[in-house]
């Protein structure tokens, strides 16, 4: 029974925790059909016997007024009254109308009666529909709404169709059509008591909106704005345009369809069979149209051509009519052509148009959207009606009446209408993207500058001096922004730090914030500011003075050859060749000042060195540094480079981060074109450029775009495949949250891929948004989405992004991505053997892992794997075999190659030597997966901590040994193993296990407090990480804090 439950709400498009919802506003609306069904023939058929068409003019200008006074009361309420008792209260009092009318006609059978009762249908038609889609609108979100509206609807169809086509044997056996306003009230009566238990059962929704906005408002809860308010807001007089224009074109053919009908039935009871017949078939039409054609056609297509089908349709069947009339082919056929257009009218109407217009309100203000609909819907419309029936007054004025000239007048009205509906649309864009901006959000990324500006006005001795050394690193770009807001701080420290920077890197042209520090009212920056201005006055003397920089760079001091690369790069005489010497320095400090003095002479024949230096860990933040303030001219000699087959992967990353920095359409042009490179973390690295820059590329390249977002979506129904393949087996539970992973990274790869053919700031705003918690804020995103999507990747795109299980996600791209189905252990296998640029090293690490485990005996994967070129599927593979069969390990060990055995029998031992005696860190993937476990690290992504294992090391340390040592590079970090590290020595303070602590030049020592196992991580993958992931930076900050001079005294 639950299974065919759940089939029938997969057809219907119902989805898990809204079936309540559903089933409660079904049943409203099918009492809502019963009242209309039957109110609508006794009220149509008593004024059409008693009173001649002359007087249905009159009966549309009185209906103006009575429903423009109800929807003031309905309006009045809304603010007086919270939303529960005004659904309520609303349904109650039309109980009271409806029975008031069978009593008055039933003992007083007054015509006046039943021209009021005629008066009376529009505004009770309207109230209704008011409380119910303002219920719905409050019980569903904008998702929601547009794939539910049309099938919650629907019971009032199944009524209405039983109740109409019951009418020809009710009014036989009645005798009449009055005792059909008994049936009618029963129908307020049930639909009152459903509201009443969905008022009690859904409170806290109703209180609050289901798109409720997050941003705080001084409006009391349930207050609405006023009309002179609204008629302020752009949207708001569009969308009672729209319903003016549509309530023009409806009356008008509802006027010829009474007209007609009135001349050719006699009798109220041919009259009552008549419209119950022909309403009773509009009805069914309506049915199958809001089940299976409604939900789909707004999901499809969206919401502008939902607004479109009523117009458009309605126009066709004016140009048939205009057609017919002019050719004189017959009132038969005329008054088919009117039947048809009441028909289209009335289908289309309920079945595209109202289900589109209910979308449009989504984005207005909870606290203001009941406003909203009562006006436009109560106010603009009844101001319609006031005015069509002024007009058909006139037009029918001494009892001449001609249906044909109605239709001419039809023509323009719905043009203007088609008009004004698609700038409505656009404004519902607009509404759309301000509503995501109003609402709380999540905090946009932060560059490492940012996450570093606290720390570099700190008056905390030493930590602004560490915060500077890492912009240094980090984004040496901003340096100079970084020193000119130091230099600027409250804090003496941070101006020193400051001082001591400019000092270093000979910034001349900060030497006008240098100056006014020489008199600081701190003795201690006076002194800094004296030592630095003297430097740079140095450095400017020696820019005119070739003889003296050729000397330095002879000397055998190296802070003399520093100066001189520092005075040739400021365009001392002495020339490119002298500095292309000292670009091969021994010293460090001296081959990174001639790398920054070949960027500032941007001489052509140093930049093949300087590409080739981003290979060189040391040197290759300079290097990228020195090629940015090249600029433009350089990206020629990175594309050749580029284009090695054996060019190392970290100088391709880096290659594309100087052309981040460099920018342009050039710079730009060159990173699209790597959108397409094997290597997906290339890929990712340029798109991730790319969106930072806010490209968008050209039309031409659209199609690339698309392809890719193909490919991911691909990538993303793949991943989702495999995830049901494996179930919910705890032995799987680690691939299962790498796959889960990998699904999220694709999702915001495909956002970014997307920011690229449209609107970067809309997806920028859209992908915040996903991100967020707010279900409102969600919702709103994929609308977005979905309005800016082209109709080929729109079934693509929204169902992965969607919050839907992966079940269902793929059933909806069955269409375009097949699923294989797959036994556990074949599952585990295709993750392992995936193509290489289709999933991440630690998705793939960690099957193969798990399915070593798992399998029944050694399986072949592994030992497939140990030929593997990636050392740590490598290293998985041995430590797998070795865990279930030493013998089996021995026998495949030998058919390695030599330098792959040694390095693996370091990572599982061999002979007698126990694996537990081995150390935790001695391969690249049990550091990488030790890594995961460090706080400091907690935000990286997978692939990320990979590639920082990769390049890492271990270390051992004896008891009391320091760091750094002189064979440490200058800069190094360090995560604890095993053992105890003091940091500081001498301190007490104690780093234990997954300890975090950094080295930079001039750090106090850190001492071995017993033997100790330690892991260094390579200093420049470190900072290009935290360059790419600011949330690094602050780790990185305390790390290299703890040994910073003058840090015991912070």
């Amino acid at each position: 029974m639950m299974a065919i439950s759940r089939r029938i709400s997969s057809v219907l498009g119902i989805r898990p925790g809204e079936g309540t919802r559903v089933a409660a506003l079904v049943v409203h609306s099918l009492f809502n059909g019963v009242f209309c069904a039957f109110f609508l023939t006794a009220a149509n058929a008593l004024f059409l016997d008693r009173f001649e068409i002359s007087f249905l003019p009159l009966a549309y200008i009185a209906a103006a007024a009575v429903g423009y006074v109800a929807v003031l009361a309905f309006s009045r309420l809304e603010k007086s009254a919270g939303v529960a008792a005004l659904l309520v209260a609303n349904l109650a009092v039309l109980l009271v109308v409806s029975g008031a009318f069978w009593f008055l006609a039933r003992t007083t059978g007054n015509d006046w009666v039943v021209f009021a009762m005629f008066v009376f249908v529009g505004p009770m038609f309207g109230l209704v529909a008011l409380g119910y889609w303002g219920l719905a609108g409050r019980l569903f979100d904008l998702r929601q709404g547009k794939r539910l509206f049309g099938l919650v609807g629907a019971g009032e169809e199944v009524s209405t169709i039983v109740g109409l086509f019951s009418i020809p044997f009710l009014v036989k056996a009645l005798e009449g059509p009055l005792p059909l306003l008994l049936f009618a009230t029963a129908g307020l009566l049930g639909s009152l008591l459903v509201v009443a238990g969905i008022t009690r059962a859904f409170r806290a929704t109703l209180a609050s909106g289901a798109d409720e906005p997050a941003r705080p408002t001084a409006a009391a809860p349930g207050a609405g704005a006023g009309l002179s308010d609204l008629l302020r807001s752009r949207y708001f007089v569009l969308l009672a345009g729209s319903v003016v224009l549509l309530n023009f074109a409806l009356y008008a053919v509802d006027f010829s369809f009474l007209a007609e009908t009135r001349a050719r039935f006699v009798g109220p009871e041919q009259l009552a069979r008549f419209i119950g017949v022909f309403y009773g078939a509009t009805k069914v039409v309506e049915l199958v149209m809001k089940v299976g054609v409604s939900g789909r056609l707004l999901g499809q297509f969206g919401v502008k051509v939902g607004l479109l089908v009523l117009p458009v349709l309605l126009a066709v069947c004016a140009g048939f009519g205009v057609v017919i009339g002019g050719l004189g082919l017959g009132a038969a056929h005329f008054f088919v052509l009117v039947a048809l257009a009441k028909l289209v009218a009335v289908v289309a109407r309920s079945s595209a148009f109202e289900p589109s217009f209910r979308v449009l309100y989504q984005p207005v203000p909870g606290v203001e959207r009941l406003s909203y609909q009562s006006h436009v819907e109560g106010t603009a419309k009844q101001l319609a009606v006031g005015v069509v029936g002024v007009a058909l007054l006139l037009f029918s004025r001494g009892g001449a009446f001609d249906a044909l000239k109605l239709f001419y007048g039809l023509v323009p009205i719905v043009a203007l209408w088609g008009v004004v509906i698609v700038l409505v649309h656009r404004e519902y864009r607009g509404k759309l993207v301000e509503s995501l901006k109003s609402g709380e959000r999540p905090r946009g990324a932060e560059g490492p500058l940012e996450a570093l500006s606290p720390a570099l006005l700190s008056g905390r001795p030493g930590r602004s001096a560490v915060a500077l050394g890492l912009v240094e690193r980090i984004a040496p770009a901003r340096l100079p922004e970084a020193l000119r807001s130091a230099l600027d701080a409250p804090e003496a420290p941070a101006r020193i730090a400051a001082l001591g920077a400019v000092e270093r890197a000979g910034l001349v042209e900060l030497a006008d914030r240098v100056g006014p520090l020489t008199e600081d009212a701190d003795a201690a920056v006076q002194e800094a500011a004296t030592r630095c201005w003297s430097r740079l006055s140095e450095l400017e003397a020696l820019v005119v003075d070739a003889s003296r920089v050729e000397e330095l760079a002879r000397s055998a001091q190296a802070e003399d050859r520093s100066l001189a690369a520092m005075a040739i790069g400021r365009g001392s005489g002495a020339g490119a060749d002298r500095l292309s010497v000292l670009l091969w320095d021994r010293d460090t400090d001296v081959r990174h000042a001639a790398l920054e003095a070949a960027g500032r002479l941007g001489n052509a024949e140093l930049w093949p060195l300087l590409v080739s230096q981003l290979a060189v860990p040391a040197t290759a933040p300079v290097a990228a540094s020195a090629l940015v303030r090249i600029g433009p001219p350089v990206l020629g000699e990175i594309a050749r480079a580029f284009g090695k087959s054996d060019l190392d992967p970290a100088v391709r990353y880096r290659s594309l981060a100087v052309c981040e920095a460099v920018g342009g359409a050039e710079a730009n042009a060159l990173l699209v074109g790597k959108l397409a490179f094997p290597d997906r973390s290339v890929r990712r690295r340029a798109l991730a450029s790319l969106v930072r820059a806010g490209h968008r590329v050209t039309p031409d390249q659209v199609p690339m775009v698309e392809r890719a977002v193909e490919d991911v979506v691909r990538e993303i129904a793949w991943d989702m495949g495999i995830l049901l393949d494996l179930r919910e087996r705890a032995d799987v539970a680690e691939v299962r949250e790498a796959l889960e992973a990998e699904v999220e990274e694709d999702r915001a790869w495909l956002l970014d891929l997307l920011s690229l053919a449209h609107d970067p700031a809309a997806i920028a705003l859209v992908k915040e948004s996903l991100g967020s918690d707010s279900a409102r804020s969600t919702v709103y995103a994929l609308e977005i989405l979905d309005l800016v999507l082209s109709e080929g990747l729109k079934p693509m795109v929204l169902p992965v992004l969607e919050d839907q299980t992966y079940g269902q996600t793929l059933r909806k791209l069955e269409a375009f991505v097949p699923r294989q189905r797959l036994e556990l252990l074949d599952a585990l296998g295709a993750v392992a053997h995936r193509e290489f640029d289709r999933i991440g090293p630690w998705t793939r690490i960690v099957a193969l892992e798990t399915l070593g485990k798992v399998a029944p005996e050694v399986p072949r994967d592994l030992v497939a794997a140990l030929f593997h070129p990636d050392p740590m599927v490598q290293d998985v593979a041995a430590l797998g075999i070795v865990a279930r069969d030493r013998a089996s390990w021995e026998k495949h060990r030998a058919r390695l190659k030599f330098d792959v055995r040694d390095r693996l029998d370091a990572v599982v031992g061999r002979g007698a030597a126990a694996e537990e005696e081995l150390g935790e860190a001695r391969s690249g993937y049990l550091r990488a997966r030790l890594l995961r476990s460090v706080p400091a690290f907690s935000s990286l992504p997978s692939e990320v901590l990979v590639a920082l294992a990769s390049a890492s090391e271990e270390r051992l340390l004896k008891e009391g040994q320091r760091l750094p040592s002189p064979r440490e590079p200058r800069d190094s970090f360090y995560v604890v193993v095993d053992g105890e590290v003091e940091a500081p020595a001498g301190s007490g303070n104690v780093l234990g296990r997954l300890g975090f602590f950094g080295v930079l030049p001039g750090s106090r020592p850190a001492a071995a407090r017993g033997a100790c196992h330690l892991v260094r991580l390579e200093p420049t993958r470190l900072y290009e990480v935290a360059g790419e992931n600011a949330a690094l930076v602050p780790g990185l900050l305390d790390a290299c804090s703890l040994l910073a001079r003058d840090a015991a005294s912070a």
